[in-house]
C-alpha cells in the first residue's frame, strides 16, 4: 500500500481589509487534517471513513468535489482520471469546511 499523508496545524483565510485588499487571517486549528493520497484501488476511501468514524473527524473526498464542484481542467483518458485543478479544490475546502478537523481522501494527478 501507498500512502501519503499530510497533517497541517493551520488554517489559512483570506479577508477584506478596509481598503479592499486581501489580508490572510491565521488561526490556529484545534483538530489535524489529514489527507490521504496513492494509487487507485489501495483502501483509501476505506481506510479514510474508518479513521473518521474512529477518531470523529469528517471524511471527506476530494474526487467528489472534484467531479461535483467543478475543480478540474478536463478529464484524462490515457489516466482516466480528472485534471484537479488544486487551487480551487484548496479554496473549496477552506471557505466551506474551514479546513479543521477532516480525514481527505486524496485524488490522482493527470
Amino acid at each position: 500500500m501507498n500512502l501519503g499523508f499530510l497533517i497541517d496545524n493551520e488554517t489559512r483565510r483570506e479577508k477584506n481589509s478596509s481598503d479592499g485588499e486581501p489580508q490572510r487571517e491565521h488561526t490556529m486549528r484545534t483538530q489535524p487534517n489529514i489527507i490521504v493520497t496513492g494509487t487507485p484501488g489501495v483502501g483509501k476511501t476505506t481506510h479514510c471513513e474508518t479513521l473518521a468514524q474512529n477518531t470523529g473527524l469528517r471524511h471527506l473526498s476530494i474526487n467528489n468535489i472534484v467531479k461535483e464542484r467543478g475543480c478540474h481542467d478536463g478529464y484524462d483518458e490515457d489516466f482516466k482520471s480528472w485534471i484537479v485543478d488544486e487551487d480551487k479544490v484548496s479554496t473549496f475546502i477552506l471557505l466551506e469546511y474551514e479546513a479543521n478537523g477532516l480525514v481527505a481522501t486524496g485524488f490522482n494527478r493527470g
